[in-house]
Protein backbone atom coordinates (compact mmCIF):
# COMPACT_ATOMS: atom_id res chain seq x y z
CA UNK A 1 0.00 0.00 0.00
CA UNK A 2 1.17 3.63 -0.92
CA UNK A 3 2.41 5.16 1.99
CA UNK A 4 0.72 8.51 1.26
CA UNK A 5 -2.92 7.25 1.38
CA UNK A 6 -3.99 11.03 2.01
CA UNK A 7 -4.13 10.52 -2.07
CA UNK A 8 -6.96 8.65 -1.67
CA UNK A 9 -8.49 11.49 0.83
CA UNK A 10 -7.89 14.00 -1.85
CA UNK A 11 -9.39 11.98 -4.92
CA UNK A 12 -12.46 11.04 -2.57
CA UNK A 13 -12.64 15.01 -1.61
CA UNK A 14 -12.59 16.53 -5.42
CA UNK A 15 -15.27 13.56 -6.23
CA UNK A 16 -17.70 14.43 -3.07
CA UNK A 17 -17.07 18.14 -3.35
CA UNK A 18 -18.34 18.21 -7.05
CA UNK A 19 -21.46 15.58 -6.72
CA UNK A 20 -22.93 18.08 -4.21
CA UNK A 21 -21.80 21.05 -6.28
CA UNK A 22 -24.47 19.99 -8.86
CA UNK A 23 -26.74 18.21 -7.01
CA UNK A 24 -27.48 20.82 -3.75
CA UNK A 25 -28.44 23.82 -6.24
CA UNK A 26 -31.29 21.66 -6.96
CA UNK A 27 -32.43 20.22 -3.61
CA UNK A 28 -36.08 22.00 -3.73
CA UNK A 29 -36.57 21.68 -7.33
CA UNK A 30 -35.50 17.62 -7.00
CA UNK A 31 -37.76 17.25 -3.84
CA UNK A 32 -40.89 18.96 -5.16
CA UNK A 33 -41.11 15.89 -7.76
CA UNK A 34 -39.76 13.18 -5.53
CA UNK A 35 -40.38 12.78 -1.55
CA UNK A 36 -38.39 14.21 1.90
CA UNK A 37 -37.78 10.22 2.27
CA UNK A 38 -36.05 10.17 -1.11
CA UNK A 39 -34.37 13.72 -0.60
CA UNK A 40 -33.03 11.85 2.74
CA UNK A 41 -31.73 8.83 0.71
CA UNK A 42 -30.12 11.60 -1.75
CA UNK A 43 -28.30 13.72 1.03
CA UNK A 44 -26.97 9.92 2.46
CA UNK A 45 -25.19 9.53 -1.20
CA UNK A 46 -23.77 12.72 -1.03
CA UNK A 47 -21.58 11.83 1.72
CA UNK A 48 -21.01 8.62 0.80
CA UNK A 49 -19.45 10.28 -2.58
CA UNK A 50 -16.67 11.75 -0.07
CA UNK A 51 -16.07 8.11 0.74
CA UNK A 52 -16.87 5.64 -2.41
CA UNK A 53 -13.51 5.88 -4.87
CA UNK A 54 -15.40 5.50 -8.14
CA UNK A 55 -12.09 7.38 -9.60
CA UNK A 56 -10.56 3.62 -9.33
CA UNK A 57 -12.55 2.75 -12.26
CA UNK A 58 -10.73 5.34 -14.17
CA UNK A 59 -7.06 4.02 -13.30
CA UNK A 60 -8.98 0.87 -13.48
CA UNK A 61 -9.56 1.52 -17.07
CA UNK A 62 -5.95 2.97 -18.19
CA UNK A 63 -4.62 -0.23 -16.38
CA UNK A 64 -2.27 1.96 -13.71
CA UNK A 65 -4.14 1.05 -10.21
CA UNK A 66 -1.05 -0.08 -9.24
CA UNK A 67 0.24 3.11 -9.03
CA UNK A 68 -2.01 4.58 -6.31
CA UNK A 69 -2.60 1.21 -4.70
CA UNK A 70 0.80 -0.13 -4.20
CA UNK A 71 2.96 2.54 -5.33
CA UNK A 72 4.43 0.44 -8.04
CA UNK A 73 6.02 2.54 -10.83
CA UNK A 74 6.83 6.34 -10.78
CA UNK A 75 5.03 8.92 -11.69
CA UNK A 76 6.00 11.53 -13.50
CA UNK A 77 5.00 15.27 -13.22
CA UNK A 78 5.25 17.39 -15.87
CA UNK A 79 5.13 20.68 -14.84
CA UNK A 80 4.42 24.47 -17.13
CA UNK A 81 7.48 26.56 -16.62
CA UNK A 82 10.42 26.12 -13.53
CA UNK A 83 8.32 28.15 -11.07
CA UNK A 84 5.57 25.59 -10.90
CA UNK A 85 8.49 22.93 -10.71
CA UNK A 86 10.06 24.63 -7.74
CA UNK A 87 6.91 24.68 -6.04
CA UNK A 88 6.61 20.91 -6.53
CA UNK A 89 10.18 20.41 -5.47
CA UNK A 90 9.65 22.24 -2.55
CA UNK A 91 6.58 20.18 -1.45
CA UNK A 92 8.61 17.13 -2.18
CA UNK A 93 11.72 18.09 -0.15
CA UNK A 94 9.42 19.16 3.23
CA UNK A 95 7.36 15.62 2.57
CA UNK A 96 4.08 17.48 2.01
CA UNK A 97 2.14 14.06 1.68
CA UNK A 98 3.35 12.68 4.51
CA UNK A 99 2.75 14.95 7.14
CA UNK A 100 -0.37 15.36 5.47
CA UNK A 101 -0.72 11.97 5.44
CA UNK A 102 -0.25 12.11 9.54
CA UNK A 103 -2.44 14.98 10.69
CA UNK A 104 -5.40 13.23 8.77
CA UNK A 105 -4.95 9.66 10.14
CA UNK A 106 -4.42 11.46 13.58
CA UNK A 107 -7.62 13.78 13.12
CA UNK A 108 -9.37 10.35 12.06
CA UNK A 109 -8.00 8.51 14.97
CA UNK A 110 -9.43 11.34 17.41
CA UNK A 111 -12.80 11.57 15.68
CA UNK A 112 -13.45 7.96 16.11
CA UNK A 113 -12.32 7.69 19.71
CA UNK A 114 -14.28 10.62 20.55
CA UNK A 115 -17.94 9.46 18.59
CA UNK A 116 -16.67 5.75 20.13
CA UNK A 117 -16.72 7.45 23.67
CA UNK A 118 -18.97 9.55 23.42
CA UNK A 119 -21.59 7.43 22.64
CA UNK A 120 -20.57 5.01 25.26
CA UNK A 121 -21.50 7.29 27.79
CA UNK A 122 -24.65 8.17 26.14
CA UNK A 123 -25.81 4.63 26.31
CA UNK A 124 -24.91 3.90 30.13
CA UNK A 125 -26.20 7.17 30.83
CA UNK A 126 -29.59 6.04 29.62
CA UNK A 127 -29.29 2.81 30.91
CA UNK A 128 -28.43 4.10 34.43
CA UNK A 129 -30.84 7.07 34.36
CA UNK A 130 -33.78 5.33 32.65
CA UNK A 131 -36.40 3.04 33.57
CA UNK A 132 -39.16 0.73 32.20
CA UNK A 133 -42.05 2.79 31.43
CA UNK A 134 -45.51 0.92 33.12
CA UNK A 135 -48.40 3.71 33.40
CA UNK A 136 -49.80 5.70 31.37
CA UNK A 137 -47.40 6.33 28.61
CA UNK A 138 -46.58 2.65 28.38
CA UNK A 139 -50.77 2.09 28.10
CA UNK A 140 -50.60 4.92 25.13
CA UNK A 141 -47.45 2.88 23.87
CA UNK A 142 -49.21 -0.55 23.96
CA UNK A 143 -52.30 0.90 22.07
CA UNK A 144 -50.12 2.35 18.96
CA UNK A 145 -50.88 -0.46 16.23
CA UNK A 146 -47.32 -0.35 14.64
CA UNK A 147 -44.06 -2.99 14.46
CA UNK A 148 -42.07 -2.64 17.46
CA UNK A 149 -39.74 -5.23 17.22
CA UNK A 150 -36.21 -4.77 19.22
CA UNK A 151 -37.57 -1.48 21.07
CA UNK A 152 -38.24 -0.95 24.70
CA UNK A 153 -40.08 2.34 26.10
CA UNK A 154 -38.14 3.61 29.17
CA UNK A 155 -38.98 6.55 31.22
CA UNK A 156 -36.14 9.28 32.59
CA UNK A 157 -36.37 12.02 35.31
CA UNK A 158 -32.82 13.01 33.66
CA UNK A 159 -33.46 13.83 29.76
CA UNK A 160 -35.80 16.54 29.10
CA UNK A 161 -36.69 15.48 25.76
CA UNK A 162 -38.19 12.36 24.02
CA UNK A 163 -35.39 10.36 21.87
CA UNK A 164 -34.67 7.00 20.07
CA UNK A 165 -31.16 5.91 20.45
CA UNK A 166 -29.33 2.40 20.41
CA UNK A 167 -28.46 0.43 17.40
CA UNK A 168 -29.60 -3.23 17.68
CA UNK A 169 -31.91 -2.66 20.47
CA UNK A 170 -34.17 0.52 20.14
CA UNK A 171 -34.66 2.98 23.10
CA UNK A 172 -37.44 5.00 23.06
CA UNK A 173 -36.73 7.45 26.55
CA UNK A 174 -39.48 9.94 27.10
CA UNK A 175 -38.76 12.33 30.41
CA UNK A 176 -40.78 11.26 33.37
CA UNK A 177 -42.72 14.66 33.53
CA UNK A 178 -44.11 14.39 30.23
CA UNK A 179 -46.88 11.86 32.00
CA UNK A 180 -48.43 14.92 33.71
CA UNK A 181 -47.66 17.71 31.52
CA UNK A 182 -48.64 16.12 28.19
CA UNK A 183 -52.17 14.56 27.05
CA UNK A 184 -52.75 11.71 25.62
CA UNK A 185 -53.00 12.82 21.72
CA UNK A 186 -49.58 14.68 22.25
CA UNK A 187 -48.14 11.53 23.86
CA UNK A 188 -49.24 9.55 21.01
CA UNK A 189 -47.85 12.21 18.39
CA UNK A 190 -44.57 12.05 20.00
CA UNK A 191 -44.61 7.72 20.99
CA UNK A 192 -46.02 7.79 17.14
CA UNK A 193 -42.89 10.27 16.00
CA UNK A 194 -40.04 8.05 18.08
CA UNK A 195 -41.28 4.40 16.90
CA UNK A 196 -40.95 5.84 13.34
CA UNK A 197 -37.42 6.63 13.82
CA UNK A 198 -36.65 3.52 15.76
CA UNK A 199 -38.53 1.69 12.61
CA UNK A 200 -36.06 3.44 9.73
CA UNK A 201 -33.05 2.53 11.91
CA UNK A 202 -32.34 6.36 11.90
CA UNK A 203 -30.23 5.86 14.93
CA UNK A 204 -27.82 3.80 12.76
CA UNK A 205 -27.43 5.24 10.08
CA UNK A 206 -26.47 8.97 12.02
CA UNK A 207 -23.90 6.80 13.54
CA UNK A 208 -22.62 5.72 10.06
CA UNK A 209 -22.54 9.14 8.80
CA UNK A 210 -20.80 9.95 12.11
CA UNK A 211 -18.28 7.15 11.48
CA UNK A 212 -17.84 8.50 7.40
CA UNK A 213 -17.65 11.87 9.12
CA UNK A 214 -14.48 10.59 11.07
CA UNK A 215 -12.63 10.44 7.74
CA UNK A 216 -13.59 13.96 6.43
CA UNK A 217 -13.23 15.30 9.59
CA UNK A 218 -11.22 18.46 7.78
CA UNK A 219 -14.14 18.92 5.29
CA UNK A 220 -16.96 21.92 6.46
CA UNK A 221 -18.66 20.47 3.22
CA UNK A 222 -19.24 17.09 4.58
CA UNK A 223 -20.60 19.01 7.54
CA UNK A 224 -22.90 20.78 5.61
CA UNK A 225 -24.30 18.08 3.99
CA UNK A 226 -24.80 15.92 7.23
CA UNK A 227 -27.23 18.82 8.43
CA UNK A 228 -28.78 18.66 5.35
CA UNK A 229 -29.45 14.76 6.34
CA UNK A 230 -30.21 15.08 9.69
CA UNK A 231 -33.01 17.66 8.31
CA UNK A 232 -34.30 15.53 5.38
CA UNK A 233 -34.60 12.34 8.16
CA UNK A 234 -36.65 14.59 10.69
CA UNK A 235 -38.90 16.27 7.46
CA UNK A 236 -39.56 12.78 6.28
CA UNK A 237 -40.67 11.12 9.93
CA UNK A 238 -42.92 14.25 9.84
CA UNK A 239 -44.41 12.80 5.95
CA UNK A 240 -44.84 9.64 7.09
CA UNK A 241 -47.05 11.13 9.86
CA UNK A 242 -49.06 13.13 8.67
CA UNK A 243 -49.91 11.46 5.76
CA UNK A 244 -53.48 10.23 7.07
CA UNK A 245 -53.82 13.46 9.85
CA UNK A 246 -56.20 15.92 9.00
CA UNK A 247 -55.60 19.89 9.22
CA UNK A 248 -56.38 19.83 12.76
CA UNK A 249 -53.89 17.20 14.03
CA UNK A 250 -51.56 18.79 11.30
CA UNK A 251 -51.80 21.79 13.68
CA UNK A 252 -51.39 19.90 16.92
CA UNK A 253 -48.24 18.38 15.83
CA UNK A 254 -46.78 21.98 14.97
CA UNK A 255 -47.68 23.33 18.43
CA UNK A 256 -46.57 20.16 20.03
CA UNK A 257 -42.75 20.47 18.04
CA UNK A 258 -42.98 24.51 19.80
CA UNK A 259 -43.95 23.15 22.26
CA UNK A 260 -41.01 20.67 22.95
CA UNK A 261 -38.68 22.97 21.31
CA UNK A 262 -39.10 25.52 23.53
CA UNK A 263 -38.15 23.08 26.84
CA UNK A 264 -35.48 22.10 24.89
CA UNK A 265 -34.38 25.76 24.82
CA UNK A 266 -35.18 26.53 28.26
CA UNK A 267 -33.92 23.19 30.38
CA UNK A 268 -30.68 22.87 31.93
CA UNK A 269 -29.92 18.88 30.77
CA UNK A 270 -27.73 15.91 29.54
CA UNK A 271 -27.54 16.20 25.82
CA UNK A 272 -30.86 14.82 25.07
CA UNK A 273 -29.12 12.32 21.84
CA UNK A 274 -25.78 11.52 21.21
CA UNK A 275 -26.92 12.64 18.01
CA UNK A 276 -28.67 15.61 18.40
CA UNK A 277 -26.97 18.60 17.25
CA UNK A 278 -26.42 21.79 19.50
CA UNK A 279 -28.35 23.94 16.87
CA UNK A 280 -31.71 23.11 16.74
CA UNK A 281 -33.32 22.16 12.89
CA UNK A 282 -34.91 24.57 10.96
CA UNK A 283 -38.02 24.05 12.58
CA UNK A 284 -39.98 26.54 10.61
CA UNK A 285 -39.20 24.48 7.41
CA UNK A 286 -40.38 21.41 8.77
CA UNK A 287 -43.42 23.68 9.86
CA UNK A 288 -44.16 24.62 5.97
CA UNK A 289 -43.82 21.27 5.24
CA UNK A 290 -46.32 19.85 7.82
CA UNK A 291 -48.47 22.02 6.72
CA UNK A 292 -48.64 21.19 2.26
CA UNK A 293 -49.07 17.97 3.55
CA UNK A 294 -46.81 17.15 0.06
CA UNK A 295 -47.76 13.77 -1.34
CA UNK A 296 -45.76 10.97 -2.08
CA UNK A 297 -43.30 12.26 -5.02
CA UNK A 298 -43.20 10.16 -8.39
CA UNK A 299 -41.28 6.96 -8.37
CA UNK A 300 -40.49 7.53 -12.17
CA UNK A 301 -38.89 11.09 -11.04
CA UNK A 302 -36.88 9.32 -8.38
CA UNK A 303 -35.34 6.83 -10.78
CA UNK A 304 -34.41 9.83 -13.49
CA UNK A 305 -33.05 11.71 -10.57
CA UNK A 306 -30.81 8.55 -9.63
CA UNK A 307 -29.77 7.94 -12.67
CA UNK A 308 -28.48 11.78 -13.02
CA UNK A 309 -27.23 11.74 -9.05
CA UNK A 310 -25.15 8.13 -10.62
CA UNK A 311 -23.71 9.95 -13.72
CA UNK A 312 -22.72 12.92 -11.71
CA UNK A 313 -20.89 11.07 -9.63
CA UNK A 314 -19.01 8.76 -12.17
CA UNK A 315 -18.57 12.60 -13.98
CA UNK A 316 -17.08 13.59 -10.65
CA UNK A 317 -14.61 10.54 -10.57
CA UNK A 318 -13.57 11.27 -13.51
CA UNK A 319 -12.68 15.16 -12.97
CA UNK A 320 -10.72 13.85 -10.24
CA UNK A 321 -8.70 10.92 -12.27
CA UNK A 322 -7.55 14.14 -14.40
CA UNK A 323 -6.67 15.80 -11.66
CA UNK A 324 -4.04 13.06 -10.90
CA UNK A 325 -0.82 14.94 -12.08
CA UNK A 326 -1.62 17.61 -9.58
CA UNK A 327 -2.35 15.34 -6.78
CA UNK A 328 0.62 13.74 -7.08
CA UNK A 329 2.50 16.54 -7.43
CA UNK A 330 1.31 17.70 -3.84
CA UNK A 331 1.27 14.52 -2.28
CA UNK A 332 3.03 12.10 -4.24
CA UNK A 333 5.82 10.86 -2.08
CA UNK A 334 7.41 8.62 -4.69
CA UNK A 335 7.52 10.59 -7.96
CA UNK A 336 9.89 12.09 -10.60
CA UNK A 337 9.15 16.25 -11.53
CA UNK A 338 9.67 17.15 -15.37
CA UNK A 339 9.62 20.54 -16.78
CA UNK A 340 7.73 19.95 -20.11
CA UNK A 341 10.46 22.24 -22.14
CA UNK A 342 13.15 19.54 -20.79
CA UNK A 343 15.17 18.96 -24.10
CA UNK A 344 16.07 15.75 -22.77
CA UNK A 345 12.67 14.21 -23.75
CA UNK A 346 12.64 12.34 -26.89
CA UNK A 347 9.31 11.30 -28.53
CA UNK A 348 9.44 7.61 -29.55
CA UNK A 349 7.05 6.05 -31.91
CA UNK A 350 5.85 2.16 -31.38
CA UNK A 351 8.46 1.45 -28.33
CA UNK A 352 8.64 -1.81 -27.40
CA UNK A 353 11.22 -4.07 -24.79
CA UNK A 354 12.40 -7.48 -25.98
CA UNK A 355 14.42 -9.78 -23.53
CA UNK A 356 17.62 -7.77 -24.73
CA UNK A 357 16.43 -4.76 -23.47
CA UNK A 358 16.85 -3.53 -27.17
CA UNK A 359 14.07 -0.86 -27.92
CA UNK A 360 13.40 0.00 -31.46
CA UNK A 361 12.29 3.89 -31.96
CA UNK A 362 11.47 5.87 -34.80
CA UNK A 363 12.28 9.72 -33.51
CA UNK A 364 10.74 12.84 -34.65
CA UNK A 365 12.56 15.07 -36.59
CA UNK A 366 13.55 18.24 -35.30
CA UNK A 367 11.31 20.32 -38.38
CA UNK A 368 8.78 18.95 -36.18
CA UNK A 369 9.26 20.03 -32.63
CA UNK A 370 10.58 23.02 -33.78
CA UNK A 371 6.69 23.98 -35.38
CA UNK A 372 5.78 23.38 -32.13
CA UNK A 373 3.88 26.74 -30.99
CA UNK A 374 5.00 28.61 -34.06
CA UNK A 375 2.83 28.22 -36.91
CA UNK A 376 -0.17 26.47 -35.25
CA UNK A 377 -3.29 28.40 -33.85
CA UNK A 378 -2.71 28.12 -29.95
CA UNK A 379 -6.66 27.29 -29.74
CA UNK A 380 -6.97 24.78 -31.83
CA UNK A 381 -8.24 21.39 -30.47
CA UNK A 382 -5.78 18.72 -29.54
CA UNK A 383 -6.05 15.60 -31.47
CA UNK A 384 -4.36 13.01 -28.88
CA UNK A 385 -2.40 9.86 -29.97
CA UNK A 386 -1.00 7.56 -27.81
CA UNK A 387 2.65 6.89 -27.95
CA UNK A 388 5.56 6.57 -25.73
CA UNK A 389 8.74 8.27 -24.69
CA UNK A 390 11.84 8.47 -23.37
CA UNK A 391 14.26 10.76 -21.19
CA UNK A 392 17.80 10.26 -21.44
CA UNK A 393 20.26 11.82 -18.55
CA UNK A 394 23.92 11.88 -18.24
CA UNK A 395 24.81 12.15 -14.48
CA UNK A 396 27.88 14.09 -13.73
CA UNK A 397 30.23 10.78 -13.15
CA UNK A 398 29.76 9.66 -16.87
CA UNK A 399 26.84 7.13 -16.19
CA UNK A 400 23.53 7.46 -17.45
CA UNK A 401 19.61 6.82 -16.77
CA UNK A 402 17.28 6.56 -19.72
CA UNK A 403 13.35 6.02 -18.31
CA UNK A 404 10.40 5.47 -20.53
CA UNK A 405 7.24 6.90 -20.27
CA UNK A 406 3.76 6.40 -21.34
CA UNK A 407 2.11 9.73 -22.99
CA UNK A 408 0.23 10.91 -25.76
CA UNK A 409 1.20 13.29 -28.36
CA UNK A 410 -1.60 16.15 -30.60
CA UNK A 411 0.01 15.58 -33.97
CA UNK A 412 -1.57 18.47 -34.66
CA UNK A 413 1.24 20.65 -32.66
CA UNK A 414 3.38 18.66 -31.51
CA UNK A 415 2.61 19.34 -27.76
CA UNK A 416 3.23 16.04 -25.60
CA UNK A 417 2.48 15.21 -21.96
CA UNK A 418 3.95 12.01 -20.15
CA UNK A 419 2.03 9.74 -18.46
CA UNK A 420 2.98 7.11 -15.90
CA UNK A 421 6.81 5.47 -16.75
CA UNK A 422 7.14 1.37 -17.69
CA UNK A 423 11.19 0.91 -17.27
CA UNK A 424 14.26 2.53 -16.38
CA UNK A 425 17.96 1.25 -16.98
CA UNK A 426 20.89 2.88 -15.82
CA UNK A 427 24.35 2.44 -17.45
CA UNK A 428 27.79 2.81 -15.36
CA UNK A 429 29.22 4.46 -18.52
CA UNK A 430 26.86 6.35 -21.13
CA UNK A 431 27.08 4.64 -24.19
CA UNK A 432 24.36 6.84 -26.36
Amino acid sequence: MNENIFMFAAFAVITGSLTCAVILPFEKIIYKFTSASFMKLLMGFCLMSFVIPSYMIFFLKEGKENNIITGDGVPVIMVQNQTIEKIYLFLDDINTGRIASYIWLFGTAVYLIYTVVTYIRFILNVRIHSVPSDGRIKSIYDSIDEPKKRMELLVSSTFMQPFTSGIRKKYIVIPAFFEEMMTDDELRLILLHEITHAGRNDVFLKIFMEVMNGLNWFNPLFYMVKKRFALWTEISCDEKLNGDFTSETRVKYIELLLKVFEMNIKAKRIPASFLASKKSLNMKRRFEKIMKNKRKGSKLAGIAVSFMALCVFCGAGYVAKGADNEIYGVFGEVKEITNDDDPSITIVEDAYLEDSEYYEAISIDDETMSNKGNEIDTNHIHNWVDTTAKKHRVNSDGSCDTTYYYAKKCYACGDLELGKSFKSSHYDKCPH
